[in-house]
């Protein structure tokens, strides 16, 4: 099926669909097949279920959209561009792969559409978790298995008139990621990790050798001391785009430093004026090329190791 419009025709009956129809559904029998194996087999394993909501196209069974009404649905204030971003900033034309039915890309309605879909997308894919949660405990292998729960990505819900993932802007960068470990006590943290530092910190909770060509490091303590420092940057990239962020500052720099962006999250959160062109953030702007060009050096030393 195509499309992401509740009002165009094909996708409305798609939608009055049950829940096993929908494309995501057949992934949870599979892995909970691959669990009651495992659970038999009696032995440690690792088991990666991938559920691809709350990704476009924003297919969801028709009870979950109708948790939300869409008149009341707000949505972004800053529907325009940052001030003074480079050129190399883009948002993603993945939309409009899909069918756009009526909808005036860039309305008020559209916008209301778009993340009316995504919320039906985050609340069915809750239940799908829920659902794996719930056959770990049925199995009686809660209590022993570590469970991550985590996104590839982040997600630009209309803020400068972007949709999905595709830049660095912080909203694009910032990853879900919920671990659950028998015997930790746990608590939120405002540490900043990396996706890269998970493959050593499961192999830390398992009391597994690292190999030495992994290039993050394990964050396992967190779980037990939530507020202890972890890294002071944490790195990332996108295209020409190479960035940073500190527990303060966004700072992205496009080919080699040809053009740049700095956002200061504590007094502009939503990140509307990149202000790394501004005078009195040069000390700023000179101490996070800094950090960028360190975190690269590990990153290149660990490849060569």
């Amino acid at each position: 099926m195509t499309g992401i419009l509740p009002t165009q025709k094909r996708f409305r009956n798609y939608l009055t669909r049950a829940d096993t129809d929908v494309p995501d559904a057949t992934t949870l029998p599979e892995t909970f097949k691959d669990l009651q194996r495992l659970k038999q087999a009696a032995a440690p394993f690792f088991l990666a279920c991938g559920f691809v909501r709350p990704h476009m196209p924003f297919y969801a069974p028709k009870q979950y959209w109708d948790l939300y009404e869409r008149d009341t649905i707000e949505i972004a204030g800053n529907r325009f561009r940052p001030k003074d971003a480079p050129t190399e900033l883009r948002g993603s034309g993945e939309f409009r792969s899909y069918h756009l039915a009526d909808f005036e890309v860039g309305s008020d309605a559209w916008h209301r559409m778009m993340r009316h879909g995504y919320m039906a997308s985050v609340s069915y894919v809750d239940q799908l978790v829920g659902d794996v949660l719930a056959e770990l405990e049925r199995l009686e292998l809660a209590d022993n298995t570590i469970v991550v729960v985590w996104g590839d990505h982040g997600w630009l819900l209309g803020e400068h008139d972007f949709w999905g993932k595709h830049n660095t802007m912080h909203l694009a960068t910032r990853v879900p990621l919920i671990i659950r470990t028998p015997g930790k006590r746990g608590g939120v943290t405002r540490s900043l990790v990396e996706t890269s530092d998970l493959f050593p910190t499961l192999c830390a909770l398992a009391d597994l050798p690292v190999p030495a060509t992994v290039q993050g490091r394990s964050f396992a303590d967190l779980l037990d001391a939530p507020a202890k420092p972890f890294r002071d940057v944490a790195y990332c990239r996108y295209g020409s785009g190479d960035a940073v962020i500190t527990d303060r500052f966004s700072y992205t720099s496009y080919n080699g430093g040809r053009s740049e962006m700095l956002y200061d999250l504590e007094r502009d959160p939503d990140e509307n004026v990149n202000v790394a062109g501004n005078p009195e953030n040069a000390d700023t702007v000179s101490k996070m090329t800094k950090k960028l060009k360190q975190r690269q050096a590990e990153a290149d030393a660990a490849m060569a190791d």
